[in-house]
């Protein structure tokens, strides 16, 4: 009974034990996240160059230069990112100093980490942005590291817009909708200007998931993962 007491004062704040059913439980909801991943990656891959030709604008400088794709673009800028940082932090002043720092830090870390992780993931996959023929060029392997130009999985500008609006959504579950619309609508300005594929856009959304969620538990927005013990 002691031990068992001293155990449990172990655990993060917020974590309880797990029973070895709710661990049966949770694995099962991590293989089927993980299937579901897979799936929807190897979906976007396999109409990559339909989407290509489908979304690619005829006269891309022209829409380029249109307000509505401006202000979804700039959703893939990471200042855009510091401003929301600051008004969550300025909106939030009848919460307590650690509140408000929690919940700061962490829009500004899910954009930052997803963008960050993005760009030495485009160095290790080293796969180049969409030619004209929409057909997949790979350099090899960690090539990237000697000529980084011209990459384009996974997107960097639409990681870092899901990452922020990941953790905006977290920490102002309301707003949660409307961030991750403006997100998408960042990775579509990707696809009309055809500098990425489909599945660079959507593997970008995925890294910023599995980015920003453990960094948002470590910053203390979310309750830390539960163990898996009996």
């Amino acid at each position: 009974m002691a031990s068992d007491q001293k155990t449990t004062s172990l655990l993060p704040m917020g974590a309880r034990w797990l029973s070895p059913r709710e661990a049966r439980l949770r694995t099962r909801r991590v293989l089927v996240t993980i299937a579901m991943v897979l799936f929807a990656f190897i979906a976007a891959s396999v109409l990559d160059r339909w989407a290509y030709y489908f979304f690619k604008s005829g006269d891309a400088a022209r829409v380029e230069g249109r307000d509505w794709y401006r202000l979804l673009r700039v959703m893939g800028f990471l200042p855009t990112w510091l401003i929301v940082a600051l008004a969550a932090w300025l909106l939030s002043k009848k919460e307590s100093i650690a509140a408000r720092v929690s919940t700061a830090l962490s829009i500004l870390a899910g954009a930052t980490l997803s963008g960050a992780a993005a760009e030495l993931l485009k160095l290790v996959i080293a796969r180049e942005r969409p030619g004209e023929d929409a057909r997949y060029v790979f350099r090899g392997l960690f090539a990237g590291f000697s000529d980084g130009s011209n990459l384009g999985l996974p997107s960097s500008h639409a990681a870092v817009a899901f990452g922020g609006a990941i953790a905006l959504t977290l920490a102002r579950p309301v707003l949660g909708p409307l961030a991750i619309v403006l997100a998408a609508g960042c990775a579509w300005t990707r696809l009309l200007a055809g500098a990425h594929f489909l599945s660079d856009v959507t593997g970008a959304a995925m890294l910023a998931y599995a980015v920003t969620l453990p960094a948002c538990r470590v910053l203390g927005l979310i309750p830390p993962k539960l163990p898996r013990f009996a």
